[in-house]
């Protein structure tokens, strides 16, 4: 399929925000901008989700142990962000959107893994809402729906933007939230729960699991592969791919990793109150108080940054 060149809209700046112009079509080389850090960031402020948390308190319902859930996580998220990563570097090169690349290469036989990739977002984003609005519920005493709300108004207002609005919120999400579950990671160390989690399936059946733990660890990382271009498709196309690479592969597998150890380290205390007792839990891990609440709003924010990165391109 080729594809039509679209006309400069003129030079945009590193956080200079604004609605986006640009639509599916290349962008041409004289709107190339940004430095290769900020892909760093913007890969690593979505992965801090309780969503991925849960996932790691999910090794618990399997019935694997710590280490066996360990290396089940790391191996997932690995294999997950390279494929990310690799994608990834298409974006300077080609200026193109992962979709519309997708596009150019298979043709309309594309339409049948976009409206699977379509009805796979519309799933994503339901699952991370669902601890959004049970944090804003915890936090304000509201019904769950007004919290529902409240995520999308938060998605809406930035996402509608554009990419350079996007960037931006990524990266100071990326230090924010960082530092916060820092906070939960060594309250997590100090409360002695780190390596307790004791395995209840053996043999053949810990295998099988152990396996199964990978394909669900990979899952969360490589279900960003249909947005990886999109991007980095504004840096120059002279933009180290190198670069883009690993920083990619650093946010997505590190930020995956570092969460799900979290929802590992302390599944004895969620897996009963299911996905639904996850804010709770973690609210309640942080002592409670003013950083109960400070909890609660980074979840919230969480939500949002997480959600964002699908609805502005699925």
């Amino acid at each position: 399929m080729a594809v039509e060149q679209s006309e400069p809209l003129g030079p945009v700046r590193e956080n200079q925000i604004g609605i986006e112009q640009r639509g599916l079509a290349p962008v041409p080389d004289s709107e190339r901008y940004g430095r290769t850090f900020r892909i760093f960031t913007m890969w690593l402020s979505p992965q801090f989700t309780p969503s991925a948390l849960f996932i790691g308190v999910i090794t618990a319902s399997l019935g694997l142990g710590f280490w066996q859930g360990l290396p089940a996580i790391v191996i997932g998220n690995i294999i997950g962000g390279l494929v990310v990563a690799y994608l990834c570097t298409w974006g300077p090169r080609t200026g193109m959107g992962q979709m519309p690349l997708s596009r150019a290469a298979f043709g309309k036989s594309n339409v049948l893994p976009g409206l699977v990739n379509w009805a796979a977002t519309i799933g994503w984003v339901a699952f991370n809402n669902v601890f959004g609005a049970t944090a804003l519920k915890l936090l304000l005493h509201v019904p769950y729906w007004l919290g529902l709300l409240l995520i999308f108004l938060g998605e809406a207002a930035i996402s509608v933007l554009g990419h350079e609005a996007i960037q931006v919120f990524e990266k100071w999400m990326s230090w924010v939230l960082g530092v916060i579950f820092i906070v939960i990671t060594i309250r997590v160390i100090t409360s002695g729960g780190t390596v307790s989690l004791h395995a209840t399936v053996h043999g053949a059946d810990a295998v099988g699991l152990f396996f199964l733990m990978v394909v669900i660890a990979g899952s969360d990382g490589y279900a960003w592969a249909p947005y990886a271009a999109d991007y980095s498709r504004y840096f120059p196309a002279s933009t180290s791919r190198r670069k883009i690479f690993w920083y990619t592969f650093a946010g997505v597998a590190g930020g995956l990793t570092w969460m799900m150890l979290i929802g590992l380290s302390v599944a004895q205390r969620v897996v009963s109150a299911g996905t639904l007792g996850t804010a709770s839990a973690i609210r309640d891990l942080v002592g409670g108080g003013f950083l109960g609440v400070i909890a609660m709003i980074a979840i919230y924010l969480a939500t949002v940054a997480a959600d964002i990165v699908n609805d502005y391109t699925g």
